[in-house]
């Protein structure tokens, strides 16, 4: 056998195995891709991301809203006894934490009720908790983390500690309304606690819910080395392949004469 021939055949093997090989490494790295990103705990995990960011930003809007009433000139408790709001004046709306009334009708007033002004701040709480509710409930129901070390019930926990957060901002909004501002403001803290608390908050309880979806793929589906593993591997077949291709053509441009080899 001629020494073309046999150095040919030799590329030709090489070429052979390479191709292989990086068939194999892509088809590796392809599966474990896949299957993370088929797992609806991936999905969960977004979920709880907008359900964090909704929350972060309703109790921001929240306290917004008190301090937009509280402000002179925007609102003022009734004078006592007589119903009437001060001048310029508006009384929050019991409806939401800063809903307001330009001016309420007392006892023994029979002139038409004002309509009710929204503060911009108030609008975005209402979206934002609605928001988060929603992914929250979806979050629950895609939750596949149930075998994971530590709290199951997260996401339940966090529904609850929800509800219990509205509860308090809209208490703290009527007492407002009602020129108790002391009372309100008590109101306002405890929510806010209960949102930003170190240990027991509402976004704490969502941190770990996250962590544990995160857990639960990490055991599930090809670990961080070995994702590492497939795409080194799959990165050096693929130089591997280029070079291979490289020298087959200058090879062939020398012996034959060729600028060109379209079927490589």
């Amino acid at each position: 056998m001629s020494t073309t021939r046999r150095t040919l055949w030799r590329l030709r093997a090489m070429l052979t195995v390479a191709v292989a090989a990086l068939f194999v490494t892509s088809f590796w790295l392809f599966q474990g891709v896949h299957q993370t990103a088929d797992s609806t705990a991936i999905s969960a995990i977004l979920e709880i991301s907008s359900v964090r960011q909704a929350l972060a930003t309703a109790d921001r809007a929240a306290v917004e809203t008190f301090a937009g009433v509280l402000e002179p000139g925007t609102t003022e408790p009734d004078t006592p006894g007589t119903g009437v709001s001060k001048p310029g004046a508006s009384e929050p709306d019991a409806s939401g934490p800063g809903a307001s009334k330009a001016g309420d009708s007392g006892p023994g007033d029979s002139g038409p009720e004002r309509p009710t002004l929204t503060l911009p701040a108030e609008q975005e709480y209402r979206e934002q908790i609605q928001t988060a509710g929603l992914n929250l409930a979806q979050a629950a129901r895609d939750d596949v983390a149930d075998d994971v070390p530590g709290r199951s019930d997260d996401l339940q926990l966090a529904q609850g500690m929800l509800a219990v957060y509205t509860t308090l901002v809209e208490q703290a909004g009527e007492h407002y309304r009602r020129g108790d501002g002391t009372v309100g403001a008590t109101y306002l803290w405890g929510a806010f606690r209960l949102m930003h608390h170190d240990e027991q908050g509402i976004l704490k309880t969502l941190d770990d819910a996250q962590e544990r979806q995160w857990a639960w793929l990490r055991a599930q589906f090809p670990s961080t080395w070995a994702m590492r593993t497939a795409t080194a591997c799959w990165g050096v077949c693929l130089l591997t392949t280029l070079a291979l291709l490289c020298g087959t053509q200058l090879f062939l441009r020398r012996r034959f004469r060729r600028d060109l080899n379209p079927r490589l």
